[in-house]
């Protein structure tokens, strides 16, 4: 007599769908814990092979995501080869998102045991029957579960019905981590860009308080000079102009919530060094969004700064102006000079070449950008792509 695999009472079927919908909702935040669905769900099914996998409407593209079975390394020779020697794959392929199915239903059991899948793959795992549903459709691929057991062992009218109870919590799971997984790219994308910024930037919560700053800030705030965090707030150093940016903080805080929102507060903030002020920039943002509970567990960004430093030179990169402009490595390297502020004679000494070397250095890169002064080539070079090459500006 064939063993009976599966849920064999009301009880043990609703303690473990509860058991494997937890699970699941755990592996949308971290895939990971698919492993850890697929060994619960084994349970019911000891020997057998539980996999998530992936394969486009061509058979061209087979991936297993994920699997439990004693023995995994048959995994890699099915991706290769045995899946395209599959009979149940064809009826699967054709199948609606969120069928369940079983072994039978997808070939009969005369057209398997002829396979070289069966033979070839399963026979030598000790398995030969299986049922499974379609996860997810979405262009030429589909995501299927799929449980296969030995033939010595049967299921229950329980299995597909178990089954069919998950599947919709596996399809939103699935959903939701690729909702996540693209914002959280979308976010170290920006984060990236932020950081690249050659002007500081500051983002602040409801109570004025940093939630994130670039590379820039870090380096403005970190030296102390006028401007540093204190507390978890951007302050000025002289108390008039402390004042005055709490204030303004304070107030483009208050407007944020409010539709069309264009306010905006600046000052200078002047530097106990002697060097030129700071030029900072607080607006409002989230401008019109309504309230959320969710913001007590999850602070959002209520006001932006911006901090320029007028000390701080922007070096093109040469490499880019040469690219760009058709320059010599030496023409490049002193558009990059004049462009970051220097003279033309502080480039020739840097360079350890004569002043006539570099006006005729200079008269070329006139000839090839089609300008005619220092200031408009200063002003082409700084607001061409080269000039965009924030990674490279100069310390002080």
């Amino acid at each position: 007599m064939a063993h009976l695999l599966g849920p064999k009472s009301a009880d043990e079927f609703h303690t473990k769908a509860i058991e494997l919908i937890g699970l699941i909702y755990e592996a949308a935040l971290d895939p990971q814990r698919w492993n850890e669905f697929l060994l619960a769900y084994s349970e019911f099914y000891p020997g057998g092979l539980q996999w998530l996998w992936i394969e486009d409407r061509e058979r061209a593209d087979v991936r297993v995501l994920t699997g439990v079975h004693s023995d995994m390394s048959y995994i890699p020779s099915y991706e290769a080869h045995f899946c395209a020697t599959n009979p149940w794959t064809d009826s699967m392929l054709g199948l609606p998102e969120g069928s369940t199915y079983r072994g039978d239903d997808l070939a009969a059991p005369e057209i398997l045991h002829r396979s070289e899948f069966y033979n070839d793959w399963l026979k030598p795992q000790d398995l030969g029957d299986g049922f499974g549903a379609t996860i997810l459709k979405s262009g030429r691929h589909c995501v299927f579960f799929t449980t296969v057991h030995t033939e010595r062992a049967t299921t229950g009218h329980t299995d597909l019905e178990f089954l069919g109870l998950l599947v919709p919590h596996m399809q939103r799971a699935a959903r939701l981590h690729g909702r996540l997984f693209s914002l959280e790219g979308r976010a170290d994308q920006a984060e990236q860009l932020i950081g690249r910024l050659d002007i500081g930037l500051a983002t602040l919560d409801a109570d004025g308080r940093v939630l994130f700053v670039n590379r820039e800030a870090e380096r403005i705030l970190s030296q102390g000079d006028g401007l540093r965090l204190w507390q978890g707030r951007i302050t000025a150093s002289a108390p008039a102009e402390r004042a005055r940016l709490s204030q303004i903080i304070s107030e483009m805080v208050a407007v944020s919530q409010r539709d069309h929102v264009t306010s905006r507060g600046s000052l200078a903030i002047g530097r106990p060094s002697g060097k030129r002020p700071y030029g900072v920039i607080v607006a409002p943002l989230m401008a019109g969004s309504e309230w959320s509970p969710l913001f007590m567990v999850s602070p959002v960004a209520r006001a932006s700064v911006y901090i320029s430093d007028p000390e701080r030179r922007r070096r093109p990169a040469t490499e880019l102006l040469g690219d760009l402009f058709g320059l010599t490595a030496a023409e490049a390297r002193l558009a990059a000079d004049l462009a970051a502020g220097l003279s033309l004679t502080e480039s020739c000494d840097g360079a350890g070449i004569s002043r006539e070397t570099g006006r005729s250095q200079l008269k070329a890169i006139y000839e090839k950008t089609d300008t005619h002064r220092q200031g408009e080539l200063i002003r082409l070079l700084l607001t061409s792509p080269g000039g965009l090459s924030l990674a490279n500006c100069d310390g002080d």
